[in-house]
């Protein structure tokens, strides 16, 4: 009983320990958007002063502001959403239907997902150019979904995968083709997975910073890429910065916290399985 309980401190210390390297960057931020920069500069920062909303009501001066906001939840929500609808079909397809170099034809899409994004960049911002698409939210979004499709695709895949197919053969024997299949059953019983997919990706978009440095101008421009008005050759404003970081992980935040029980599940299905 003594050797459990060593034990159970111990792992308690190393969760406390690793949660607070974790977490550590996102409180210096939160600490730091409330208080004047020589309070979180100087070493050992000075957590005696007083705290302040100045860096976020100054954020109000910026008038562009709003817009980075709708730019950005109009990528994240459409990108995540066409990525998801498409990448179910293809994950479902993998998983239900046998045909040649089916499994190295699942692996291509991991490969794909590692190549840098540089790689592919050149061309893309050259046929963006000569369309004459250049600073749009279209090109912005088919950039996303398609450097996100690879690992939904993955995901989504080892979730219809551990669907019994006998459920969808019994669908069909009353009247469903595959399609009718797909959608009454399978979807339903994977709602998990495809919302923890969702998640995932609309993450990875609302966070991207890459392609929208190099597709956008002013009008496309996202959160990411409008915190850098807040700097400049003559003085890096750190407080405001700070705030504006937060108001960027904010709505990240909440939809974590919402859809925390899909995630959990999602993240775990299949383990207790085989």
């Amino acid at each position: 009983m003594k050797r459990k309980h060593i034990s159970y401190i111990a792992c308690s210390i190393i969760a406390f320990a690793v949660c607070t390297i974790v977490l550590s960057p996102i409180l210096w931020l939160l600490f730091a958007s409330f208080r004047v920069p020589r309070d979180f500069l100087h070493m050992p920062p000075n957590f005696a002063g007083s705290f302040i909303l100045t860096n976020y009501t100054s954020l109000l001066e910026l008038p562009r502001i709003p817009r980075f906001f709708q730019n950005s939840i109009t990528v994240a929500v459409i990108g995540a959403f066409l990525c998801c609808a498409m990448a179910s079909l293809l994950a479902y397809s993998l998983t239900r239907y046998k045909f040649p170099l089916r499994r190295a034809f699942a692996s291509m899409y991991l490969v794909l997902r590692m190549l840098p994004g540089i790689m592919i960049i050149l061309p893309i911002f050259i046929v963006v150019s000569n369309v004459g698409m250049l600073d749009s939210l279209i090109p912005l979004i088919l950039c996303y979904i398609v450097a996100q499709f690879p690992i939904a695709t993955w995901m989504m895949q080892s979730f219809f995968r551990e669907l019994p197919v006998n459920i969808e053969e019994s669908a069909k024997i009353d009247g469903c083709n595959r399609l009718q299949a797909m959608m009454i059953i399978a979807y339903p019983l994977s709602i998990t997975g495809i919302t923890t997919t969702f998640v995932f990706v609309f993450i990875n978009m609302w966070n991207e910073f890459f392609f929208a440095r190099l597709l956008t101008i002013t009008s496309a421009v996202t959160l990411p890429l409008g915190i850098l008005q807040l700097t400049s050759m003559y003085a890096t404003e750190w407080g405001r910065i700070a705030a504006f970081a937060m108001l960027i992980i904010a709505p990240v935040l909440i939809i974590a916290f919402a859809t925390q029980k899909y995630l959990v599940r999602g993240m775990t299905m299949g383990a207790l399985k085989g």
